[in-house]
C-alpha cells in the first residue's frame, strides 16, 4: 500500500475531521489497497466482538493477587506510618531509649589538673598584712595631704576676709572721724568760739 497522504487506520476509527474524512471517503472508492485493508480490519474488529467476556479462572487470578501484593515487611511498614498513634509509641519508645542510653552511659574522665605548688599560709597572710598597712598607710598621708591643703586654704581665705573686715573697719573709723571733726568744726563756728 502506498497511499501514504491517506491513513486508513484513523479513518476505520472515526478519528479524521471533516474534510479530511470526505477525501478519505473518496480515495477508498478508488484504492483497492486500501479497501482490502478496510476489509482486514472489519474482520478483526468482527473477530473480537465475536469473543465473549470471560472472568479469569480463580487459579490464575489468585496467583496473579500474590505477584502484585506487596510483601509483608512493605505491607507492616504501610500500616506502620499510616497509624499516628504507632508513631507517638515508636518515638517515645526511641526517646526512651536515648534517655537510659545517655543516662548509663560512663561519665567521661575529668582532664587531668595540674598540681599547684605548695603554698606557705602564714607567708601569704603576712604579705597579705603589709599591702593592707602599706594601703592604709597611702590612704592616711593622701588624707593628712588633702586635710593640710584644706585647712590652709581656708586659713588663707580667713586672713583675706579679716583683711577686707580690718580695711572696712579703718574706712568706716576714718569717715567716723571726719564726720566728728566736721561737727565740731561746724559747732565752734556757730558757737562762735572760734
Amino acid at each position: 500500500m502506498n497511499c501514504a497522504p491517506h491513513d486508513v487506520r484513523d479513518y476505520f476509527f472515526g478519528e479524521l475531521e471533516e474534510d479530511a474524512r470526505l477525501r478519505m471517503d473518496a480515495h477508498v472508492t478508488g484504492c483497492d489497497a486500501c479497501r482490502a485493508e478496510l476489509r482486514e480490519l472489519e474482520t478483526a474488529r468482527a473477530a473480537l466482538l465475536a469473543l465473549r467476556d470471560e472472568e479469569l479462572p480463580q487459579r490464575i487470578a489468585f496467583v496473579s493477587d500474590r505477584v502484585y501484593e506487596p510483601s509483608p515487611v512493605l505491607r507492616w511498614w504501610r500500616a506502620f506510618w499510616a497509624s499516628g498513634p504507632r508513631l507517638v509509641f515508636a518515638a517515645s519508645v526511641m526517646l526512651s531509649a536515648a534517655l537510659v542510653f545517655h543516662a548509663l552511659r560512663p561519665a567521661p574522665a575529668p582532664p587531668p589538673v595540674a598540681q599547684a605548688p605548695a603554698v606557705d599560709i602564714e607567708a601569704v597572710r603576712a604579705e597579705i598584712r603589709r599591702e593592707i598597712v602599706q594601703a592604709v598607710s597611702s590612704s592616711e598621708e593622701r588624707y593628712a595631704e588633702r586635710s593640710a591643703q584644706l585647712v590652709s586654704a581656708a586659713e588663707q581665705k580667713l586672713r583675706q576676709e579679716r583683711q577686707r573686715d580690718h580695711e572696712a573697719t579703718n574706712a568706716s573709723l576714718d569717715y567716723i572721724e571726719r564726720q566728728l571733726k566736721y561737727m565740731h568744726r561746724a559747732s565752734l563756728d556757730v558757737g562762735g568760739m572760734r
